[in-house]
C-alpha cells in the first residue's frame, strides 16, 4: 500500500499536468482523485483525525485562494481545484514550500510563454494542436504544470515520500 501512496501524488500530478498543456483542462477526477487518496492513505496508516483535518483545512483555505484567483480571472478553475487537493497531500508542514515553488515554476514558465509567443512558430510546430495552442497570445498560461513541479519538487526538497508529509 505503501507504494501505491508514493506514487499517487506525483503520477497524478504529471498526469494533470500534461492534461492541461495538451487540452487546457484539468479533469475533475484527478483533483477528486487526489482527495479520496489522501483520505484512503490517512484511514489504512492511522493518521490521527485532527492530521487528517489540519491537512484537509489547508487544503480548504487553499481552494478559497484559488476560486478568488479565479474570480479575478488569474488562474483557471481546474488549477485552483488542483492547487487545492495537492495542498491537502502537504499540510501544515510544506504547504508554504509548495505554494513558493510552484509560484516560482509558474513565474518562469510563464515568462517561458510570453517569450515563446513572441517567436514565429517554425511549419511543423503549427500542425501540432497544442503547440499551436499555446502560442496562442489571447490564451492564458497552462498553470497545471506549474502546479506539478511545485508539487514534486517539494516532495523532493523535504526529503520526504508523499505518504510521510504529515
Amino acid at each position: 500500500m505503501a507504494l501505491i501512496a508514493q506514487y499517487t501524488l506525483p503520477l497524478l500530478l504529471m498526469v494533470a499536468a500534461i492534461s492541461d498543456i495538451r487540452t487546457r483542462t484539468i479533469p475533475n477526477w484527478i483533483s477528486v482523485a487526489l482527495i479520496a487518496g489522501f483520505l484512503a492513505l490517512g484511514l489504512i496508516e492511522g493518521f490521527a483525525l485532527s492530521t487528517i483535518a489540519s491537512h484537509m483545512g489547508i487544503g480548504l483555505c487553499v481552494l478559497i485562494c484559488g476560486f478568488v484567483l479565479f474570480a479575478f480571472n488569474i488562474i483557471g478553475g481546474g488549477d485552483a481545484k488542483l492547487l487545492a487537493s495537492s495542498a491537502v497531500w502537504m499540510g501544515p508542514h510544506e504547504v508554504l514550500t509548495f505554494l513558493f515553488l510552484t509560484a516560482l515554476a509558474g513565474g518562469l514558465f510563464s515568462l517561458g510563454v510570453l517569450l515563446f509567443r513572441q517567436i514565429p512558430l517554425p511549419v511543423f510546430a503549427v500542425r501540432v494542436d497544442w503547440i499551436a495552442r499555446l502560442h496562442l497570445r489571447d490564451t492564458g498560461i497552462p498553470y497545471g504544470l506549474a502546479i506539478a513541479i511545485g508539487g514534486i519538487g517539494t516532495l523532493i526538497i523535504s526529503g520526504a515520500h508523499p505518504y510521510t508529509i504529515y
